[in-house]
């Protein structure tokens, strides 16, 4: 993948200039822009199947010969062409190994981003502008060759981010090529959009990353003495991506004068398309909680929202910022309004509020493996603190449904969305239908299932033990 350094998402109002071969390129931000990266070489490696050819039953392992990698570069420069004045260029090539195999100028563009998948090439320019190329069917980056495929895209502003993420598609009535590409693009004015490249150009769904941005700048103005306009609180846009479970996922950071933020460093979001806003689902406000980590989960993780949190633990920070963020120096009665001698109520409150924070996010996220593992985690807590009081209202909420519901299976999936206005809770909407979640076996594999291990529940144990039966 390629490089993205150098990259802040700080208002401002000013010029800035960088200078090839002796003459200046200057690139203007605007008062509410995020400047795009300023390099001037952007490499990305381009992806080739084993299996190269329909006509190559052998076919060809990258990773069996590293000289002969397929490279794509582009390198910003000042061109003067024959009688005409001095002018940016990006040149574009592709090499194998040490051999250029294709080039391409591009008079009049400064790239700012470049990606590719197995089959498409994308670069984005300052002035706003995409460049698609394609290469060969059959024989894919391989070939060594690109081909212009697509008309120049404009976009409302400079291209701050901008990736291609291909996927096999569910069904392949209208795509003979079986590929489904999206291009996510990110520019300065903070807009973001999701397009569909194959099968079809198509617009899936757009929106803005300021939001997430506004808000952790808001949340460190409540920490510090800084002025709430101060464009130094604004955190640095350091990752956006498709996931493979079609989540956009943003992952904002503070820059180190702004580690007072609540969250700390690192915070992730993932953008609802239905709601048209974004939800956190990964921060460091949960620092007290007894379950909460700041080492790096296993990448291979089933639940969508643990592969988030790796990926939000993983990504790169400042090298003179503090990882522990506001863990290292917040104060646990300032953050959470508790009386400082009580570290034991402090961590209880933290472990529940965060545990019910992990459940609302993996329910949104409609990741099963992470709502079983939260949600058996926060029923081993509620038993080792003997908190009947939440026990049962938590059963409630599984097990107890309106007079208009009665006779309904204990399903979830059995409610469709016009029924969800008459079950207020949101372990009951929509969202936990489409897991599956079979309330009643919730109730007796892990809810009682936990609780025999404290001999002082027995009574409630057996008290849903009954209700069990009878609902």
């Amino acid at each position: 993948s390629y490089q993205q350094s150098g990259q802040t998402s700080v208002p401002s109002s000013h010029h800035q200039a960088t200078t090839y071969s002796n003459v200046p390129v200057v690139m203007q931000q605007s008062a509410t822009s995020i400047p795009a990266s300023n390099h001037k070489i952007y490499t990305v490696n381009l992806v080739i199947p084993k299996k190269t050819s329909v006509f190559d039953e052998e076919g060809y392992d990258p990773t069996s010969d590293q000289s002969n990698r397929m490279v794509a570069s582009c390198i910003n420069s000042i061109q003067s062409p024959p009688g005409g004045t001095s002018m940016p260029c990006a040149t574009i090539t592709i090499n194998r190994g040490r051999k250029v195999t294709w080039r391409e100028h591009l008079l009049g563009a400064h790239c700012t981003t470049l990606d590719a998948c197995s089959s498409m090439l994308a670069l984005g320019s300052y002035d706003g502008t995409i460049y698609l190329y394609t290469t060969s069917p059959s024989l894919g980056w391989e070939s060594g060759i690109g081909f212009h495929s697509h008309p120049p895209f404009v976009m409302g502003g400079s291209i701050v981010r901008l990736s291609l993420k291909e996927s096999e598609p569910i069904s392949r009535t209208n795509n003979k090529s079986g590929k489904e590409i999206e291009m996510l693009v990110v520019t300065s004015d903070g807009a973001f959009c999701v397009y569909s490249v194959l099968p079809f150009l198509k617009l899936k769904y757009k929106g803005s990353i300021l939001p997430p941005m506004n808000q952790m700048r808001l949340s460190t103005s409540l920490r510090s003495s800084q002025k709430k306009n101060d464009s130094s609180a604004f955190p640095e846009l350091s990752r956006i991506l498709l996931t493979e479970s079609k989540h956009l996922l943003l992952i904002l950071c503070h820059k180190a004068k702004a580690s007072a933020s609540v969250g700390g460093i690192l915070q992730g979001f993932v953008y609802n398309r239905d709601m048209e806003a974004w939800m956190r689902v990964s921060d460091g406000r949960f620092m007290f909680s007894k379950l909460f980590s700041t080492v790096p989960g296993s990448k291979f993780s089933k639940g969508t929202l643990a592969k988030i949190d790796h990926v939000v633990r993983t990504a790169p920070a400042p090298s003179n910022s503090n990882r522990r963020g506001v863990g290292a120096n917040a104060n646990a009665s300032a953050m959470y309004y508790i009386n400082e001698d009580d570290e034991s109520s402090l961590q209880t409150f933290c472990t529940r509020s965060h545990c019910q924070d992990r459940l609302a996010c993996a329910l949104a996220l409609k990741s099963k493996p992470d709502v079983d593992h939260w949600l058996r985690l926060y029923v081993r807590s509620l038993c080792v603190e003997t908190d009947t009081v939440h026990l049962r209202l938590l059963v409630d909420m599984l097990l107890v449904r309106s007079d208009s519901s009665k006779g309904a299976s204990s399903k979830c999936e059995s409610i469709d969305d016009s029924e969800v206005e008459t079950f207020p809770c949101w372990w009951l909407s929509s969202a936990a239908s489409a897991l599956e979640l079979d309330c009643k076996e919730v109730v007796e594999k892990i809810v009682i299932s936990e609780m025999t291990k404290n001999r002082a529940l027995q009574r409630l144990t057996n008290e849903f033990a009954n209700e069990l039966k009878l609902s």
